[in-house]
């Protein structure tokens, strides 16, 4: 993982890499059995809900948890 101070040295085409790499990371993160009761919560308290993130535009965290909460898709489905 790249650190603050390297990121600020990448060029942006790298710096968008980084930032969709970050995404898909979460996503897998978020994906894993021990996350379980986790996704639940994210189910049953972000439903219906508009989150809202500063990454316009580009893959989001906020949109892993958003597609998780208002489907019925396995989560597996959202890493790729």
């Amino acid at each position: 993982m790249a650190s603050a101070k390297s990121l600020a040295c990448l060029p942006r085409a790298s710096l968008v890499a980084e930032h969709e790499r970050c995404v898909r990371a979460h996503a897998a993160w978020f994906a894993a059995p021990r996350q379980a009761p986790l996704r639940s919560d994210v189910r049953t308290n972000l439903r219906g809900k508009l989150l809202v993130c500063h990454c316009a535009g580009k893959p989001c965290h906020a949109e892993v948890l958003a597609a998780w909460a208002n489907s019925r898709m396995p989560v597996c489905s959202l890493v790729d």
